[in-house]
């Protein structure tokens, strides 16, 4: 991932990649398994594109770990059932400099 520096906004972006075709159709989840983000740096998604944007306030090296899990709805009668099923994990690192 790209350096970022300290009270300077940063961005990054990563695209998922399946493992699976099959899973084309359905949305995706990403959630912080473990590590930590630098400080005032938060991510969020946008269909299979990961995003991670802020202005980092302390500098350092950040280990942290993704998962992105498969969201697969089933329609009822009357009302819809979502669950999800984990589909993979990745560590990343992020230094900040001062």
């Amino acid at each position: 991932m790209v350096q970022g520096q300290v009270g300077v906004p940063y961005f990054e972006s990563i695209q998922a990649q399946l493992k699976n075709a099959d899973d084309d159709a359905f949305n995706y989840e990403f959630s912080l398994d473990s590590g930590s983000l630098p400080p005032d740096v938060g991510y969020g998604w946008d269909g299979r594109l990961l995003k991670f944007t802020g202005a980092p306030a302390v500098a350092g090296t950040y280990k942290f770990t993704m998962k992105v899990r498969v969201l697969v709805s089933i329609s009822g009668p009357g009302d819809g059932i979502c669950f999800g099923k984990d589909y993979d994990k990745q560590e990343y690192e992020i230094v900040v400099l001062e």
